[in-house]
């Protein structure tokens, strides 16, 4: 038993929730900005939807590279597409515009995993403190408005996004910046009485104990297609299948 955890910190994808149709929702997102383009007089162009997630694509790999791990901002990736269809200096209302279709979709893209909201429930009834902190470029508004819609909002103290910090995982800051979140005046945050529980092992297991935090892997055959042959190395305080197996680990708080 985890007998002395204050807080829980929770991978959002892969862990509270199936994201198998995000890449149709990036798709869709790209046909929608391109066809407010064109109504707005730039010539058509048969590539354009292609040749946008093609920029999203290059930028995430070059900069989610180590040391800095940064977070791509769509509004960069749009100008460079714009710029390729020949329109150098857009408006600032016209990016706008773009980013919130591309984005739109997104917001409906994610389905909750078999009993999470139970779960959550469940170690609210029992007095912990829980938090998001994810890789996600989305902006934090339309994360939020993704929550809302999957009925989480409500379990969590503080969500904190790759997007909001401008660096993700396993960069040091995203996790600091959870703690910071996540701590209040009448209630510091200690990293040693905090629980994070994720599914890749070199976001979610290493790195949170580097900062004294415990952590719990799931790991299970879905979750094991993502990992690389170094996440096989690290060694979580605890390993489940599912969240749901927490509460054979977590007490109610003050009954251990």
């Amino acid at each position: 038993m985890l007998t002395d955890i204050e807080a829980i910190f929770f991978d959002w994808g892969g862990t509270l929730v199936h994201v198998s149709r995000q890449t149709l929702a990036w798709v869709e997102g790209a046909e929608r900005a391109a066809r407010h383009l064109f109504a707005t007089g730039l010539p058509p162009s048969d590539t354009a939807i292609q040749d946008l997630l093609d920029i999203l694509h290059d930028m995430q790999t070059r900069a989610y590279q180590p040391p800095d791990h940064r977070e791509v901002e769509l509004a960069a990736a749009l100008t460079a597409w714009l710029k390729k269809l020949g329109r150098a200096k857009p408006a600032p209302d016209l990016l706008a515009r773009l980013e919130d279709l591309f984005w739109s979709p997104w917001t409906e893209c994610l389905d909750v995993l078999p009993d999470v909201p139970a779960t959550l429930a469940a170690l609210h009834r029992r007095g912990y403190r829980m938090a998001i902190v994810s890789n996600v470029m989305a902006p934090p508004p339309y994360c939020r408005r993704q929550f809302d819609r999957l009925e989480l909002s409500g379990y969590f103290e503080a969500t904190t996004f790759s997007s909001g910090v401008g660096h993700r995982k396993p960069h040091p800051r995203i996790y600091k910046a959870a703690i910071d979140a996540t701590a209040r005046a009448d209630a510091p945050l200690a990293p040693e009485r905090t629980l994070f529980v994720g599914d890749i092992p070199l976001y979610d297991v290493a790195p949170p104990q580097k900062l004294g935090m415990r952590t719990a892997l799931i790991k299970n055959d879905q979750t094991e297609t993502h990992w690389a042959p170094e996440d096989y190395q690290v060694q979580p305080d605890v390993t489940i299948q599912h969240v749901r197996e927490l509460l054979d680990h977590l007490p109610a708080r003050g009954e251990a």
